[in-house]
């Protein structure tokens, strides 16, 4: 684009400027999809994709896919963060600052609706499935801990491939399920919400990815972020939201949490007295 960009139309500029404004995340929509989004037709989308140098837009699409696969591939990632990092307070402290910046920046776009919507899901399932690849396990086995705390039943959907799938192929309508995925969307977990949704199974999904199939296809959203794209990102904003949420959560089901408990209480003295 920037070396076409002298070349187009006024109204082929606006297109080019609206991309760029958008941060790859246009790469998982279709012709039709992105046009809508951009408020244009497709012929002219088609248009701008030619001026540009591409033969069509699904080998713009793939293009642009590659390059973000690049900028997201963990291993440059930690090479480009390790080669201008130097060990000591002032950068630990910075690397802290740097997470509270982002939380500021996040918590001013919080959509409060979603989370109330999530939290009134969480505290009346009785079952609850977790699915995430990746880093994003990590936010799994924390919703893991927390709602068996809860006293809700729970799976966690970890390993993908044919693993996956037959897990996949046990829930019911009256599981909720929570899909974890950040920028990369792993086909397992746009292949669960759309099985969800198809199937009557609540689901909530936790993304950065605000362009992606995982929104197209989750019930509801919560958009997180954590941080630039090219940075080496924390978990600190997911995990700050999880937190919350699943505290709110807890906060409607106080009678059960007191009562499941005290069945872990229960069990521990037995447990103890084993051992005697």
């Amino acid at each position: 684009m920037d070396d076409h960009y002298g070349t187009l139309s006024k109204g082929q500029k606006a297109i080019a400027d609206e991309l760029i404004k958008k941060d790859n995340h246009f790469v998982y929509l279709n012709i039709e999809e992105l046009s809508s989004d951009l408020g244009v037709s497709t012929a002219s989308l088609s248009r701008f994709i030619k001026k540009i140098g591409y033969e069509n837009y699904s080998s713009f699409k793939r293009d642009m896919q590659a390059v973000q696969h690049k900028a997201l591939d963990p291993s440059m990632k930690m090479k480009s963060f390790l080669s201008g990092f130097q060990s000591d307070d002032d950068n630990i402290k910075s690397q802290i600052l740097k997470d509270i910046d982002v939380m500021s920046s996040f918590m001013q776009s919080l959509d409060m609706e979603s989370v109330k919507e999530s939290v009134l899901k969480i505290s009346r399932a009785k079952s609850i499935v977790l699915a995430g690849l990746g880093i994003s396990k990590s936010l799994v086995y924390f919703y893991d801990f927390r709602l068996q705390r809860m006293g809700i039943k729970t799976k966690c959907l970890i390993n993908g491939g044919t693993e996956f799938i037959e897990a996949l192929s046990t829930l019911t309508d009256e599981d909720l399920i929570i899909v974890i995925s950040f920028k990369r969307e792993y086909k397992e977990m746009v292949l669960a919400l759309k099985y969800a949704r198809e199937n009557n199974i609540q689901s909530i999904a936790l993304t950065e990815n605000a362009q992606g199939n995982i929104t197209k296809y989750a019930d509801t959203v919560l958009h997180v972020t954590r941080g630039p794209d090219h940075a080496l990102n924390s978990l600190s904003v997911p995990m700050s939201l999880s937190n919350a949420l699943l505290l709110e959560s807890a906060s409607h089901r106080k009678e059960v949490i007191y009562e499941h408990m005290n069945k872990i209480k229960n069990l521990n003295e037995d447990y103890f007295k084993m051992e005697e």
